[in-house]
């Protein structure tokens, strides 16, 4: 997924030497932005994880009866998050590091130079963790609502795959969604106002899908 204009390129491009190639992109921010382009197969395992967590904890009422018992439903609720986000932010965040140093080490960067990549990677990966913060709770929440492992995988995935074409046909403006974030962090160096937009967009539907998600198994005690 790649979009190119005069003035700006956004997407998710694995290839640094094509980065410099179609866009005027030095080889350090280059190979960077290709160590983000992993981002895009993100959502498709942050779902498969909400997924196997919930067949484990849920589906067999596990933690509802843990609920009926005592303990609250924010807990309850955070603590599953918890559990799902910090093995995938951990993971991703490894392979990032590696695939950037991996790249250096092919182009053959000095030692100054690859500190650069990793000056650039850094604030931007940062950011795509905290987007991919919210999207976990919102396929977790998505999941909890609709109690049914294949609707939630399609509602999330078509809305992914949507809004990431959406995303292509305005590439000098952030459409603020996830796909929006993600495409524009993964091609572009971190600046004040993008930081504080993407952390802002992250917390609020954060925020919205937790609450749902605390609602959600709250009314599912109940009918336990």
């Amino acid at each position: 997924m790649f979009v190119n204009l005069d003035t700006v390129w956004r997407g998710f491009v694995p290839d640094p030497s094509y980065i410099t190639a179609e866009t005027k992109t030095e080889l350090n921010d280059a190979i960077a932005f290709s160590a983000l382009a992993g981002t895009v197969f993100l959502p498709f395992i942050d779902l498969i994880a909400c997924i196997l967590f919930s067949k484990a904890a849920y589906d067999d009422n596990q933690l509802i009866l843990s609920i009926a018992r005592g303990s609250s439903n924010w807990r309850t609720a955070f603590s599953s998050l918890a559990v799902i986000s910090l093995p995938i932010h951990a993971l991703f965040a490894i392979s990032s590091l590696s695939m950037s140093l991996t790249l250096s080490q092919q182009y053959g960067l000095q030692p100054d130079s690859i500190a650069e990549v990793v000056r650039t990677l850094l604030p931007n990966l940062a950011l795509v963790s905290a987007v991919n913060q919210s999207f976990l709770a919102c396929c977790l929440a998505i999941d909890r609502i609709t109690q049914n492992h294949i609707v939630s995988i399609g509602i999330m995935s078509a809305a992914f795959i949507a809004t990431c074409v959406l995303q292509m046909t305005q590439p000098e403006s952030i459409i603020p969604v996830h796909a929006g974030y993600w495409f524009t962090l993964c091609s572009t160096r971190s600046s004040v106002d993008l930081a504080l937009s993407a952390l802002l967009f992250s917390t609020t539907s954060s925020l919205i899908a937790f609450g749902i998600l605390t609602t959600a198994l709250n009314m599912r005690t109940r009918r336990a």
